[in-house]
């Protein structure tokens, strides 16, 4: 069951779980499962396309058209060490949601998560989304969607000046480890490509096979073994149904608490991912820092 709560225009809160579906093996949410939940976008009274007083059609989400789409291009979940001193078995979940940043083309949405009990801070997000036109694919105007949402979204509510800037992935070594994997039905969602945060799955899928293989000095054994900081993606291009895609894994060269992903669908880069996790036991006794910003 899910609860919402509006707190202004483009913000919200909702709280739900224990997601039992989320749970890894250590009874932690996965992090791909956090990825999916934070795509929760919409009030359920308006699912249907009404409109239920006070609740204003506006909360509904920046979605698509006849002629646009709106395409991930940059997605960053971000776990404090607090979200590692728990399970989550019987852990409630609280998720802020808001738009952090708006332009002509493209806009973010900020996130945080908490305990829904004692409503600690546990982690952080942010999902950066452009508007593209349905054929051309080629950035669009934002306002052909919401032709008023610069005056719906108050300047306050805007925690970011520019578009995070992402990462540069270290090039590819020769012999990294490469695995194939196939894009299924259940992983196409509305825009007829795969979702976004079945390539954060399929890159932990990836790395956790590399450090069982013994092909990760620093990671040896399942993922879910190591506590992950922060992962961050940057989505250059679209898998489709029936394509098969590469996924190379390696650790960063100057940080080997980093694990980088490169999808390739053919010679075409599609994805990049980096996963970097805290250092052995650190999340143990490490204070509560500021989440970072990209």
């Amino acid at each position: 069951m899910m609860k919402y709560f509006v707190h202004s225009l483009y913000h919200f809160s909702c709280v739900s779980g224990p997601h039992y579906d989320y749970i890894d093996e250590k009874g932690k949410i996965s992090v791909w499962k956090l990825g999916s939940h934070t795509a929760i976008n919409i009030m359920p009274n308006l699912l249907d396309g009404t409109t239920v007083k006070p609740y204003p059609t506006f909360i509904l989400p920046i979605s698509k058209t006849d002629k646009q789409l709106v395409f991930t291009r940059l997605y960053q979940l971000e776990m404090l060490p607090a979200f590692h001193r728990q399970q989550h078995w019987n852990m409630p979940l609280k998720m802020n949601k808001w738009i952090g940043y708006l332009g002509n083309t493209s806009f973010c949405w900020e996130m945080s998560f908490h305990n829904a009990i004692t409503d600690e801070l546990i982690g952080s997000g942010v999902f950066h989304a452009v508007c593209v036109d349905k054929e051309t694919r080629r950035p669009t105007s934002i306002k052909t969607l919401k032709p008023h949402i610069h005056k719906d979204v108050g300047a306050e509510q805007l925690t970011r000046k520019k578009a995070p800037s992402g990462f540069v992935q270290p090039d590819m070594p020769r012999d990294c480890f490469v695995k194939a994997t196939l894009v299924t039905s259940s992983c196409i969602d509305t825009n007829q490509h795969q979702n976004m945060p079945l390539y954060i799955r399929d890159c932990w899928n990836t790395a956790c096979s590399a450090a069982c293989e013994k092909s990760l000095p620093h990671f040896d054994e399942e993922l879910t073994n190591f506590d992950a900081k922060k992962v961050t993606v940057l989505c250059l291009g679209e898998a489709l149904l029936g394509d098969i895609m590469h996924i190379a894994c390696w650790e960063h060269q100057d940080d080997p608490q980093i694990i980088c992903c490169t999808i390739m669908k053919e010679s075409m880069i599609i994805f990049q991912c980096q996963m970097e996790f805290y250092p052995q036991d650190q999340t143990a006794h490490q204070p509560h820092q500021p989440l970072s910003k990209l």
